[in-house]
């Protein structure tokens, strides 16, 4: 996971004035794909929400608690340039933030009352 995080923060310097390449927003792309697919797979998308020690130790920037992640997504989703590889991480960071918003509401929804 700090490879992941590493790869994500990597490009800011990038962001502005827009500099990004179609190279290295596939990297990053990549390397957000991979956190969405924690974030929705049934077996590690509550192990991310919750922080449990093997997870939260990789995350121990975010303070241990994984719901930080779109703070490190915000920087791309607010970027201006209308070209493609700002397009495609702006995309990319809208399927994280979805895919743990989904996390979110089934959990809600699963909690006992």
């Amino acid at each position: 996971m700090p490879a992941l995080l590493q790869e994500i923060v990597s490009v800011y310097p990038l962001l502005s004035p827009p500099n990004l390449t179609a190279h290295v927003s596939n990297r990053v792309c990549n390397a957000l794909a991979l956190l969405q697919c924690v974030a929705s797979h049934p077996d590690t998308r509550q192990l991310f929400l919750n922080g449990v020690p093997c997870i939260s130790t990789c995350l121990s920037m975010l303070t241990n608690d994984a719901a930080h992640i779109p703070l490190f997504l915000y920087p791309f989703l607010n970027t201006t340039s209308k070209t493609r590889p700002f397009e495609y991480l702006r995309l990319t960071s809208l399927g994280v933030i979805g895919a743990l918003v989904k996390v979110s509401i089934i959990s809600c929804w699963d909690a006992p009352f």
